[in-house]
């Protein structure tokens, strides 16, 4: 490969990381949905009252699984930086919460540990265990 393509690729490849790196996480058209005073403690601790808003909650991935009706995600909650991607800090983790699609997403594509920012619904609540505890999860769909 000569300097002259080597350089040109290396433009491609500087571009299109630009590119990808400044994408929207909010979808235009959900953006005048988005009710962004509604904060993760908030949801935490009274799931139901805010059943119906649409919110932006970062994470990671704890686990993923196939539902007779859709995919159940559990995410460790985290904060989300100006671009509302995750702050990968797990110390700053607010608690646990579900995101619920009505789809299949195979759960080996949503691999343990992957950061994720949810767009979605707040849906209510589900208690379940975690080890040996119950735990109340705020639901997002």
């Amino acid at each position: 490969m000569g300097l002259v393509s080597f350089r040109l690729w290396w433009v491609a490849a500087f571009i299109l990381a630009a590119a990808c790196s400044s994408q929207r996480v909010v979808p235009e058209s959900l953006e005048p949905l988005v009710d962004r005073t509604v904060t993760f403690p908030e949801i935490l601790s009274a799931p139901e009252s805010y059943q119906g808003k649409v919110v932006v909650l970062g994470g990671v991935v704890l686990e993923a699984k196939r539902l007779k009706d859709g995919t159940q995600i559990e995410l460790l909650q985290l904060p989300l930086d100006k671009r509302e991607r995750p702050i990968l800090d797990r110390q700053q983790s607010g608690g646990r919460f579900l995101a619920i699609r009505q789809d299949f997403l195979d759960p080996a594509t949503l691999v343990e540990g992957s950061a994720m920012t949810i767009v979605g619904d707040v849906f209510g609540a589900k208690t379940d265990y975690l080890d040996d505890v119950e735990y109340r999860y705020p639901v997002v769909t």
